[in-house]
């Protein structure tokens, strides 16, 4: 679930869900390596030119999500010093960036200017 999961838990109504993902490291004939990634249940198609490539490395994990799928950011109601970003799911590393940005403003100047955090806001869940 990651590590701030459970503080979001405990201090409002919102549960936090931990989705498993796979992902396979397949070697091509190419120069660069596939990466496939797989959510849920169910037989994943594969694109034809995987056929015959070697599997590198395969791997699971779970993800955090909210129950509602959208990221949980900013001020933990009730409380004026504890902030939480969580619930990033699959699309954490690739939001990380603009996600660290924004809580860096909110935490440092008391609000994001770079990214409008609103439909991010914990209190949706108190």
């Amino acid at each position: 679930m990651g590590p701030w999961g459970s503080v979001l838990q405990q201090a409002m109504d919102c549960t936090m869900l931990g989705v498993k993902y796979h992902s396979v490291l397949m070697r091509t004939g190419r120069v660069l390596n596939e990466a496939v990634f797989f959510s849920g249940l169910g037989d994943p198609e594969v694109s034809s030119e995987m056929d015959g490539a070697e599997i590198a490395l395969k791997q699971s994990c779970y993800l955090p999500f909210t129950k509602d799928s959208v990221p949980c950011m900013g001020i933990v109601p009730k409380h004026s010093n504890v902030y939480v970003a969580t619930g990033h799911g699959c699309w954490g590393v690739m939001n990380s960036l603009a996600s660290g940005l924004a809580m860096s403003e909110l935490i440092i100047d008391g609000e994001a200017t770079s990214v409008d955090l609103s439909p991010f806001d914990p209190e949706r869940f108190a």
